[in-house]
Protein backbone atom coordinates (compact mmCIF):
# COMPACT_ATOMS: atom_id res chain seq x y z
CA UNK A 1 0.00 0.00 0.00
CA UNK A 2 1.12 3.48 -1.05
CA UNK A 3 0.42 6.88 0.76
CA UNK A 4 -0.46 9.76 -1.75
CA UNK A 5 -1.05 13.17 -0.74
CA UNK A 6 -3.51 15.11 -3.01
CA UNK A 7 -4.00 18.52 -2.65
CA UNK A 8 -5.77 19.40 -5.89
CA UNK A 9 -8.09 17.29 -8.29
CA UNK A 10 -7.36 14.33 -6.67
CA UNK A 11 -8.79 15.24 -3.42
CA UNK A 12 -12.29 14.45 -5.16
CA UNK A 13 -12.45 11.28 -4.99
CA UNK A 14 -15.83 11.36 -7.54
CA UNK A 15 -13.54 13.40 -10.55
CA UNK A 16 -10.80 11.17 -10.33
CA UNK A 17 -13.79 7.79 -10.18
CA UNK A 18 -14.72 9.65 -13.49
CA UNK A 19 -11.24 9.97 -14.82
CA UNK A 20 -10.46 6.45 -14.63
CA UNK A 21 -14.03 5.22 -15.68
CA UNK A 22 -13.37 7.41 -19.01
CA UNK A 23 -10.19 5.84 -19.62
CA UNK A 24 -11.61 2.24 -19.10
CA UNK A 25 -9.40 1.74 -16.14
CA UNK A 26 -10.55 -0.06 -12.93
CA UNK A 27 -12.22 1.89 -10.26
CA UNK A 28 -9.81 3.62 -7.50
CA UNK A 29 -8.63 0.80 -4.68
CA UNK A 30 -8.70 3.75 -1.80
CA UNK A 31 -8.32 1.77 1.60
CA UNK A 32 -8.11 5.42 3.67
CA UNK A 33 -8.79 8.65 2.62
CA UNK A 34 -8.44 11.64 5.53
CA UNK A 35 -7.97 15.03 5.78
CA UNK A 36 -4.17 15.78 6.20
CA UNK A 37 -0.90 18.29 5.56
CA UNK A 38 1.73 18.15 3.93
CA UNK A 39 4.84 19.72 5.91
CA UNK A 40 6.41 22.68 4.50
CA UNK A 41 4.67 22.86 0.74
CA UNK A 42 2.33 25.61 -0.52
CA UNK A 43 0.17 25.63 -2.96
CA UNK A 44 1.22 27.34 -6.18
CA UNK A 45 -0.59 28.05 -9.57
CA UNK A 46 1.91 28.15 -12.37
CA UNK A 47 0.59 25.23 -14.67
CA UNK A 48 -1.39 25.30 -17.36
CA UNK A 49 -3.73 22.44 -18.41
CA UNK A 50 -5.20 22.18 -21.61
CA UNK A 51 -7.82 19.24 -20.33
CA UNK A 52 -8.34 21.43 -17.25
CA UNK A 53 -9.00 24.43 -19.58
CA UNK A 54 -6.69 26.71 -16.95
CA UNK A 55 -4.06 26.61 -14.10
CA UNK A 56 -4.20 23.70 -12.16
CA UNK A 57 -2.82 23.36 -8.59
CA UNK A 58 0.82 22.58 -8.10
CA UNK A 59 3.36 22.79 -4.90
CA UNK A 60 6.30 24.43 -3.60
CA UNK A 61 8.42 24.45 -0.83
CA UNK A 62 7.54 26.82 1.94
CA UNK A 63 7.49 27.79 5.49
CA UNK A 64 4.15 26.70 5.60
CA UNK A 65 2.20 23.23 5.50
CA UNK A 66 -0.70 22.60 3.07
CA UNK A 67 -3.85 21.23 3.71
CA UNK A 68 -5.27 18.06 1.58
CA UNK A 69 -5.92 14.20 1.65
CA UNK A 70 -4.10 11.61 2.27
CA UNK A 71 -5.16 8.54 0.17
CA UNK A 72 -3.95 4.68 0.55
CA UNK A 73 -3.99 2.95 -2.46
CA UNK A 74 -2.73 -0.07 -3.78
CA UNK A 75 -0.13 -0.22 -6.51
CA UNK A 76 -2.73 -0.44 -9.38
CA UNK A 77 -4.41 2.81 -8.01
CA UNK A 78 -0.90 3.99 -7.75
CA UNK A 79 -0.20 3.52 -11.46
CA UNK A 80 -3.10 4.93 -12.42
CA UNK A 81 -2.23 7.91 -10.51
CA UNK A 82 0.91 8.31 -12.30
CA UNK A 83 -0.98 8.59 -15.47
CA UNK A 84 -3.13 10.45 -14.65
CA UNK A 85 -0.63 13.06 -13.40
CA UNK A 86 1.77 12.31 -16.55
CA UNK A 87 4.38 10.88 -14.28
CA UNK A 88 7.09 11.06 -15.03
CA UNK A 89 7.30 13.68 -18.11
CA UNK A 90 4.60 16.05 -16.59
CA UNK A 91 4.67 15.66 -13.17
CA UNK A 92 7.40 13.99 -10.74
CA UNK A 93 6.59 12.42 -7.40
CA UNK A 94 8.70 11.99 -4.33
CA UNK A 95 7.94 11.18 -0.88
CA UNK A 96 7.41 13.91 1.63
CA UNK A 97 6.49 14.14 5.22
CA UNK A 98 2.47 14.75 5.80
CA UNK A 99 0.61 14.31 8.83
CA UNK A 100 -2.91 12.79 9.19
CA UNK A 101 -5.74 14.43 11.01
CA UNK A 102 -5.20 11.98 14.01
CA UNK A 103 -1.58 13.43 14.28
CA UNK A 104 0.37 10.21 12.92
CA UNK A 105 3.09 11.37 10.62
CA UNK A 106 3.35 9.44 7.45
CA UNK A 107 5.74 9.33 4.02
CA UNK A 108 3.34 10.51 1.34
CA UNK A 109 3.75 10.34 -2.98
CA UNK A 110 3.10 14.00 -3.34
CA UNK A 111 3.28 14.90 -6.99
CA UNK A 112 4.97 18.26 -8.53
CA UNK A 113 5.03 19.85 -11.79
CA UNK A 114 8.36 19.44 -13.17
CA UNK A 115 10.21 22.92 -13.93
CA UNK A 116 10.33 22.46 -17.49
CA UNK A 117 6.90 23.09 -17.51
CA UNK A 118 6.31 25.92 -14.78
CA UNK A 119 5.23 29.34 -16.19
CA UNK A 120 6.36 32.82 -14.66
CA UNK A 121 3.19 34.43 -12.96
CA UNK A 122 -0.23 32.90 -11.87
CA UNK A 123 -1.73 30.73 -13.91
CA UNK A 124 -5.38 31.13 -13.28
CA UNK A 125 -8.00 28.16 -12.72
CA UNK A 126 -11.19 27.19 -14.39
CA UNK A 127 -14.32 27.86 -12.54
CA UNK A 128 -15.01 24.55 -13.15
CA UNK A 129 -11.40 23.25 -11.84
CA UNK A 130 -11.75 25.96 -8.50
CA UNK A 131 -14.94 23.89 -8.09
CA UNK A 132 -13.50 20.18 -7.89
CA UNK A 133 -11.28 21.76 -5.53
CA UNK A 134 -13.24 23.22 -3.45
CA UNK A 135 -15.42 20.30 -3.46
CA UNK A 136 -12.69 17.64 -2.47
CA UNK A 137 -11.81 19.89 0.31
CA UNK A 138 -15.36 20.54 1.70
CA UNK A 139 -16.31 16.95 1.99
CA UNK A 140 -12.82 16.16 4.05
CA UNK A 141 -13.16 18.80 6.24
CA UNK A 142 -10.66 20.99 5.34
CA UNK A 143 -9.91 24.27 7.84
CA UNK A 144 -13.14 26.61 7.00
CA UNK A 145 -10.11 29.09 6.15
CA UNK A 146 -8.34 27.24 3.49
CA UNK A 147 -11.64 26.42 1.83
CA UNK A 148 -12.34 30.36 1.80
CA UNK A 149 -9.06 30.38 0.30
CA UNK A 150 -9.87 28.40 -2.59
CA UNK A 151 -13.31 29.73 -3.11
CA UNK A 152 -11.55 33.45 -3.34
CA UNK A 153 -9.20 31.65 -6.19
CA UNK A 154 -9.96 34.05 -9.34
CA UNK A 155 -10.37 32.34 -12.39
CA UNK A 156 -10.00 32.37 -16.05
CA UNK A 157 -13.21 31.89 -17.08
Amino acid sequence: MHWVFAYGSNMDLEDLGLWLTKRNLPPARIVQAQAAKLVGYRLVWNHFSKTRGGGVANIEPADSDLPGVALCVDHPTLSALDRKEGYPSRYGRALSEAVLGTGTRIQAWAYRVQAEHWLDGIVHPSRHYKGILVRGATRFGLPPEYISHLNALETCD
